[in-house]
């Protein structure tokens, strides 16, 4: 491209600025007419054929426009004083502009970074459920252990338990205990002894049916 049919001095776009405007869209409906090939590239508009001119073919079509107009003459020698005086009130229009689009930059700030911040606490805490439930899933292994552990020594005399616990005997069990878990196992023993006194049948089958339940709680350890 000759230099003579361009300006030097290149301009980068609003949008995409590390593009140099390149292109002219000559259609009326646009923001603004300047593009960058970038601009072209990402465009969801389907322009009419020549209504996106390069930079130079846009200035030699606006040349042969001025020179058909060149010999017409003004409208007015001068402007109407109230179109002279709109101007003067550019600065304050520019002025409350500004003021409010900084106005509206703060209070969309402000809403995202209360919107970040309501995310994050959703996700923190979404996040200590699944550690809280993945931690309760050993915790309830161990206690099963523990809850297998205390059946065998009842049953087979490891440690020996009470046949029989008067309402203080209970209390005392309990207070002997050192956390949840172990309270847990210690509601679940006497819940058992409860269910099993309940069992019809005599020794043998009471037995079988004991042993079925420990053969179950191993299958389900394992």
């Amino acid at each position: 491209m000759d230099s003579s049919d361009v300006p030097s001095k290149t301009f980068n776009c609003k949008i995409h600025p590390n593009e140099e405007i390149q292109r002219i869209c000559l259609e009326n409906e646009t923001d603004t007419p300047l593009r960058c090939i970038e601009c072209i590239l990402n465009s969801e508009v389907a322009y009419g054929k020549g209504a996106i001119l390069p930079l130079k073919d846009f200035i030699k079509t606006a040349a042969k426009f001025y020179e058909t107009i060149s010999n017409e003459a003004k409208l007015l020698d001068t402007a109407p004083n109230e179109w002279v005086e709109f101007l003067a009130n550019e600065d304050d229009c520019l002025s409350k502009l500004t003021l409010h689009i900084e106005e509206e930059k703060t209070r969309i700030n402000d809403g995202i970074n209360l919107l970040l911040q309501e995310f994050t606490m959703l996700c923190h805490n979404k996040k200590e459920l699944i550690f809280k439930n993945l931690d309760l899933q050993l915790i309830n292994l161990k206690s099963n252990f523990t809850y297998y552990k205390s059946k065998l020594d009842k049953y087979f005399g490891q440690e020996g338990q009470e046949n029989n616990m008067t309402k203080e005997d209970i209390i005392y069990k309990m207070d002997q205990c050192n956390t949840i878990d172990d309270f847990e196992v210690v509601v679940k023993n006497i819940k058992d002894d409860m269910a099993e006194a309940s069992l019809t049948g005599d020794a043998d089958q009471k037995l079988k049916e004991i042993k079925e339940g420990m053969t179950e709680l191993c299958c389900m350890l394992k």
